[in-house]
């Protein structure tokens, strides 16, 4: 078992080889590394973000599904769009609680 921030994965082959397990947690702690806890930040930010804007469904599920493109996982470019979707929210795309009800 091994975590990255908000990632938790568990390995287990049920004891038939703890060393099967051993390397397989070590093959998956290299592919998801350390930049994988800030990635999960960003996609919790960013789906908050998205789910407080007053786009339809399929808009949503749109950006959610684009956020989990292997290029954020670039810093920069997590910054990039989190930037962009506070913008959409402010722009008036925001649920209006008096409106919407």
């Amino acid at each position: 078992h091994f975590t990255r921030g908000k990632l938790s994965i568990a390995i287990s082959t049920h004891g038939a080889s703890p060393l099967l397990a051993k390397d397989i947690k070590k093959e998956l702690s290299e592919i998801y590394d350390e930049r994988y806890s800030q990635f999960l930040d960003f996609l919790d930010d960013s789906r908050e973000l998205i789910k407080s804007a007053s786009l339809s469904k399929e808009e949503k599920w749109d950006y959610l599904s684009q956020c989990i493109d292997k290029r954020f996982l670039d810093p920069r470019k997590q910054t990039q769009t989190l930037i962009e979707l506070r913008d959409l929210v402010k722009k008036g795309a925001v649920k209006d609680e008096r409106t919407h009800g």
